[in-house]
């Protein structure tokens, strides 16, 4: 199963209004028990916690609810565990490369910006509504923006998962004798 984990600093502003506007879409799109999305932080400040208030009103506003997610860090099983790691700027891609390398220098999971699948507006970074004088504008940026890299994300996905499954059938069918070669 194709899957991807959304990660920001603390897991509260961006990240889980990102999952929440791909579980969403997987899920419009009869596609959940085909797609996983999660998301977590590169920090521990706020594990634990609820996403922001003002991620959850955007969120809602737009039909979408994160009020039950949990800030959680990223750990090193989520390196093989997830197919794309996706970070919201550069200073989470810093770090999202430090822990890889430090936690599991041979995980599968390859990481990305997510405005690499923003037509574009590739480097762009996602703008942290923590810090953020209009918290609500933001917010809604961050949707638009996870909106803008559905149809990318989601080709590339589809791609891994269509590798993944030619390698396989080809090796079952060698295994088997039926496959010429």
């Amino acid at each position: 199963m194709p899957s991807v984990l959304f990660v920001c600093l603390g897991n509260i502003c961006r990240s889980p209004l990102v999952e929440g506007v791909y579980a969403s879409h997987f899920a419009k799109s009869g596609l959940s028990a085909s797609y996983f999305a999660d998301s977590a932080a590169t920090s521990t400040y706020h594990v634990g916690e609820h996403p922001h208030s003002g991620g959850q009103r955007c969120a809602k506003g737009h039909g979408i609810d994160i009020s039950k997610h949990r800030a959680r860090q990223v750990s090193a099983a989520d390196f093989n565990r997830f197919d794309l790691i996706i970070g919201m700027d550069d200073s989470n891609m810093e770090d999202l490369r430090d822990m890889k390398k430090q936690l599991c220098p041979k995980g599968k999971a390859e990481l990305y910006m997510l405005s690499h699948f923003i037509p574009g507006q590739e480097g762009k970074e996602v703008p942290d509504a923590y810090y953020a004088r209009d918290q609500a504008a933001c917010f809604e940026e961050i949707y638009q923006m996870a909106q803008a890299s559905i149809p990318a994300l989601c080709e590339y996905l589809k791609k891994q998962c269509c590798v993944c499954y030619i390698t396989f059938a080809s090796l079952s069918k060698r295994s088997s004798g039926s496959f010429p070669g």
